[in-house]
C-alpha cells in the first residue's frame, strides 16, 4: 500500500488542501510506506508543533521496533500507522506529504 501518492477529489478539495491531506493505494502487498505522516487528530486540530514522521515498512519486514525516551512519540507513530491502514482501505485521505 502506497499511501500519499493518490488523487484529490472535488469534494473533499478544500478540506485536503487546507489539512495537506491525500488518498492513498491499497495494494496486495502488505507494505506501508508514508512520508512525513501526522496523527489525523492532530493534524485536524491544526497542532503548528506537530513534527511528522516517515514510515517504510516493506513486505520482508517482520519487526517494527521503536524505543526512545518518555514522551518521544513512540505511541503516537503506532496509532498513526494503525489509523491509516484503517483509514485507506475507507477512501478517508490521510495526512501525508506526497512520496518522491
Amino acid at each position: 500500500m502506497w499511501i500519499g501518492s493518490g488523487i484529490q477529489y472535488n469534494d473533499n478539495e478544500r478540506l485536503c488542501v487546507g489539512l495537506r491531506l491525500f488518498w492513498g493505494q491499497v495494494g496486495l502487498e502488505g507494505e506501508l510506506h508514508c512520508k512525513d505522516a501526522r496523527h489525523p487528530v492532530l493534524a485536524i486540530r491544526g497542532a503548528a508543533s506537530v513534527v511528522g514522521n516517515d514510515l517504510d515498512l516493506g513486505a520482508d519486514t517482520k519487526a517494527l521496533v521503536i524505543s526512545g525516551p518518555n514522551a518521544g512519540g513512540k505511541t503516537v507513530v503506532l496509532k498513526t500507522a494503525g489509523l491509516f491502514a484503517l483509514m485507506v482501505r475507507h477512501a478517508i485521505p490521510i495526512p501525508v506529504s506526497l512520496r518522491e
